[in-house]
């Protein structure tokens, strides 16, 4: 009995060691945990804060936001100005006014014009439109049971490049009987579209082809950097020898900053 009675108490024993030992191995790893923390939090607050990305302002409500690269408009406006703006896109189409502009640009097959002129059903059935070619943000399709839509989302300004939009829009035009191809004035993004049109399938000069639109549709206004883009996609077209494949592939390299090298290695082949 005296000698099952003495080992109880060693095991008892043990097992009080144990669980205390257990104790202090944990009161050990927090406190092991905790100077980590301390320290990188020292860490941190002695490096300097590394501010790599860079800033710019909205053109809606003037605040300094960081460029959304997931968004095409990440260098206008932030995003929750861009939902904003999405979301109230057809307010937008009622809050601009102007007057209506339908011009025939080659017969039964192209038209040129504005916002106005996409809500006139009566003037596009007139016309036998039967697809519109929309160029822009947050232009509403009025009519979607009535024509097939294509969107082509760019902004009317110094730092957006066009020329796969270009390519996209002459195959939208060409895959369609009698396209109406508008933006919201039809003065810069929509007539761009339009001249590459002409460029590419009349073969013309970019001098010669917004002479040929500016005769149909006297206010046309492409900016200039939509006219340096349209003039180099006029080089590109004649390297190409007007061959869809390769403008596409020669477009997609000038989307990822690589056109003008390839260009010069066509030339340098020719």
């Amino acid at each position: 009995m005296g000698q099952n009675e003495s080992k109880n108490e060693n095991i008892k024993n043990k097992k009080y060691h144990s669980k205390g030992q257990n104790k202090s191995n944990k009161e050990k790893v927090k406190n092991t945990s905790n100077n980590n923390n301390q320290n990188i939090d020292n860490n941190n607050t002695n490096k300097p804060v590394n501010v790599s990305l860079s800033t710019t302002k909205c053109k809606y409500c003037n605040k300094n936001y960081i460029p959304n690269k997931v968004l095409r408009s990440h260098l206008f406006y932030c995003v929750d100005c861009y939902l904003k703006k999405k979301n109230f896109k057809y307010q937008a189409d009622l809050d601009y006014h102007t007057e209506l502009e339908f011009k025939e640009i080659i017969p039964g097959k192209l038209y040129l014009g504005n916002n106005e002129a996409a809500k006139n059903l009566e003037l596009l059935k007139k016309n036998n439109i039967t697809a519109i070619l929309i160029c822009g943000y947050f232009l509403s399709e009025f009519f979607p049971n009535e024509f097939i839509y294509k969107t082509l989302e760019f902004e009317d300004n110094e730092f957006e490049i066009i020329t796969y939009a270009i390519v996209k829009g002459i195959d939208f035009i060409d895959k369609n009987k009698c396209v109406f191809v508008h933006c919201r004035k039809g003065v810069s993004r929509s007539s761009s579209i339009v001249i590459s049109y002409i460029m590419f399938h009349l073969k013309k000069s970019f001098d010669e082809s917004y002479q040929f639109v500016l005769m149909k549709k006297n206010n046309i206004q492409p900016n200039d950097n939509f006219i340096k883009q349209l003039k180099q996609f006029e080089e590109m077209i004649k390297v190409c020898n007007y061959d869809k494949k390769m403008i596409r592939e020669f477009c997609m390299n000038f989307t990822n900053n690589k056109y003008g090298q390839n260009l010069e290695n066509k030339t340098n082949d020719q």
